[in-house]
């Protein structure tokens, strides 16, 4: 099922069907009927099932002249098909999904590095069976009735049983191939997940990736598969403390974080924010000090982005979109554990404001890069809303989210936006008590029960 380019009209006049200029910045027709125009120019792929050519035979001829030649075998009209195998029908189909150019389906946002696995194919079994589960899933993408189709989950559960018998493998479990073959099973658990299943692989991959830390040079695959591996468990280990991201981390990101000119967007300093939030008290200094850096840098990406946008560099413009929105949930966390410790700074509430009005507006600009382009904008609205008190700006938020739940509903956003709060209100809590206790007053609160309902209140700085 591979995919052919398709039209490059608007989104609106292919949604009429009528024929569009595709005009910059606006074509005729919406310029006339004064709506959005979106998508003009873009090159889109439609998929078609292939079907297979029975050669036949040539009818034969009356001609005496042609008896002889006949009488000897039949004259075939030619070959209409190349020899082909499972293996190579599943790597056409891929090949197919990692040609598709429209950012909201490009699936090099999940890595530059999965243009190399087609030549991996053949020399790993899981690795086979994940790229055969991605690409069934990837087919039913466009279409919210047809993601979870039979064959996608049908694949999809044939995986997950060959992956584990590879992890199984001691030869085979931190490999390339096998890591690799985890990856997409992630990327397909987002994509055909339903809300109970959330499963856990952070210290799986955190596991793996210790062991390949302590292995020689990678090739340029496995580096850029590593560090990209890095992210989500980072992200997992805020809520985990049984992941442990240290010495391993530090010996991945080294080289890597040379090449980055932007500071605060080095993977060493990423890797911090689970200490920093889980234990603010003893990381005060350096929470300011990444949360200065990341005020510094935010203007510089925003200008990036403008002038991109500008250029009509589409592609790009969702890449640093979302490094800008991953920027802005770290920043908004870091500006709220600030007010914990100096919850009267004027300052600092004031640029809680901007934070949030500004992650707001991303993730309205960002809807036209669903579902793939825009993927991290929901960790950016989850992280600003414990930040707010104020109402309309979290309905907002909330209505924001569950426009973007439609593309991946494994994600229960709200869910962890309100754990968020749960452990931002226990900081404030243990903050207030110390204060208490640095004044000679005995609370009568044991900080390691579990906070009752409502008792931060009175101290919350949210």
């Amino acid at each position: 099922m591979p995919g052919v380019p398709s039209g490059r009209g608007c989104d609106a006049c292919r949604k009429q069907k009528k024929k569009c200029d595709q005009s910059k910045p606006l074509c005729a027709r919406c310029t006339r009927l004064e709506i959005p125009c979106v998508g003009g120019g873009q090159r889109r792929f439609k998929f078609i099932e292939e079907q297979s050519v029975i050669l036949k035979p040539k009818a034969k001829s009356t001609s005496p002249e042609r008896a002889s030649s006949q009488a000897s075998g039949p004259n075939y009209v030619g070959v209409c098909w190349t020899p082909r195998s499972d293996r190579t029908m599943m790597m056409g189909a891929f090949c197919s999904a990692l040609g598709v150019t429209d950012v909201r389906y490009d699936l090099s946002v999940y890595g530059g590095f999965l243009k190399d696995i087609p030549k991996r194919l053949g020399t790993n079994t899981a690795l086979d069976a994940s790229v055969e589960a991605m690409t069934n899933a990837f087919q039913g993408m466009h279409s919210l009735s047809q993601k979870r189709s039979v064959a996608a989950l049908k694949s999809y559960g044939h995986a997950l049983k060959t992956l584990r018998e590879s992890l199984n493998d001691p030869a085979e479990s931190s490999s390339a191939n096998t890591m690799c073959a985890v990856y997409l099973m992630l990327i397909c658990q987002g994509w055909l997940g339903g809300r109970d299943d959330r499963a856990s692989h952070g210290e799986a991959l955190a596991y793996l990736l210790n062991l390949i830390s302590s292995q020689g040079r990678q090739d340029d695959f496995e580096a850029e598969l590593v560090i990209t591996l890095c992210v989500p468990v980072i992200v997992e280990a805020i809520g985990n403390p049984r992941i442990k991201l240290h010495p391993w981390l530090a010996k991945i990101t080294a080289a890597h974080d040379k090449s980055i000119p932007i500071e605060s967007i080095k993977l060493s300093n990423l890797a911090k924010f689970p200490d920093y939030f889980n234990h603010p008290e003893p990381h005060a200094l350096g929470i300011q000090s990444t949360y200065q850096q990341i005020r510094t840098d935010l203007p510089a990406i925003k200008n990036l982005l403008q002038a991109m946008f500008e250029k009509r560099l589409i592609t790009l413009h969702a890449r640093y979109q979302t490094l800008y929105s991953i920027q802005l949930a770290v920043a908004v966390m870091l500006n709220t554990l600030l007010r914990l410790f100096d919850p009267t700074n004027l300052s600092l509430v004031e640029e809680c404001v901007q934070l949030v009005d500004e992650i707001i507006s991303v993730a309205e600009a960002a809807v036209i890069y669903r579902p793939l382009g825009s993927s991290a904008v929901p960790i950016c609205l989850i992280c600003a809303w414990p930040a707010t008190d104020n109402m309309v700006k979290r309905a907002k938020m909330e209505q924001l989210v569950e426009e973007y739940s439609t593309d991946f509903p494994t994600f229960m956003w709200m869910e962890m936006a309100q754990w968020l709060q749960s452990k931002l209100e226990a900081h404030s809590l243990n903050q207030c008590l110390n204060q208490l206790s640095t004044l000679g007053i005995d609370s009568g609160w044991d900080s390691r029960l579990e906070m009752p309902k409502g008792a931060a209140a009175a101290c919350s700085v949210m």
